[in-house]
């Protein structure tokens, strides 16, 4: 498939934020060994949510992975630019713990040291939206990520990511129509 053909393939993508995770209740930005809090497990337990005839997706984050088996679906398709963005030196560091100023230039887009950027962020989930390939899929991603598919539908800048919230389960869709124009779409599962 070409670009040209990929862009003309109408998707529908449903980004579904994973389960309450440990670094969630800590309030801290993810570590490499976070798992689903008994919380989230509960989460998923009670949903009535099912994948249908999407393809399954996950960011590669096993908290990600841990949501979909959690929900009883087939498992996913691997898809690394879903991760959230790369907290770099603050991997699993408690907000609390950064300075007054770390926190203000982090919220105002500065990315951690040795991390990403919102704007890299939604840069990189643009590119994803944009050149998927046609079909239906279900993605479980971070919240940063379902954030920012918002901010992709609608066009626009990173620094509105933080006037909306994406609760633990919550979906988000994105169409993509022919010709490559993104609508944002309101869905259950």
């Amino acid at each position: 498939m070409t670009d040209r053909d990929r862009i003309a393939a109408r998707a529908e993508i449903v980004f579904v934020v994973q389960a309450t995770t440990v670094s969630q209740l800590r309030a801290a930005f993810p570590s490499a060994d976070d798992e689903l809090a008994s919380a989230g497990l509960q989460q998923c337990r009670r949903s009535s949510m099912r994948s249908g005839r999407h393809d399954v997706l996950s960011a590669p984050e096993p908290t990600c992975v841990q949501t979909v088996a959690a929900l009883g679906w087939p498992p996913p398709r691997v898809v690394s630019d879903l991760r959230g963005a790369e907290p770099g030196e603050w991997q699993g560091r408690e907000l609390a713990s950064l300075s007054p100023d770390q926190f203000q230039h982090w919220r105002a887009g500065v990315a951690p040291p040795g991390g990403e950027s919102v704007a890299d962020l939604l840069l990189r989930v643009r590119n994803f939206v944009h050149g998927v390939g046609g079909g239906r899929y279900v993605a479980v991603v971070p919240q940063a990520v379902a954030r920012v598919t918002v901010l992709v539908a609608l066009g626009l800048p990173a620094s509105k990511i933080w006037e909306m919230d994406a609760d633990p389960l919550s979906t988000v869709a994105v169409a993509r129509r022919a010709g490559g124009e993104t609508r944002l779409r309101l869905v259950n599962l």
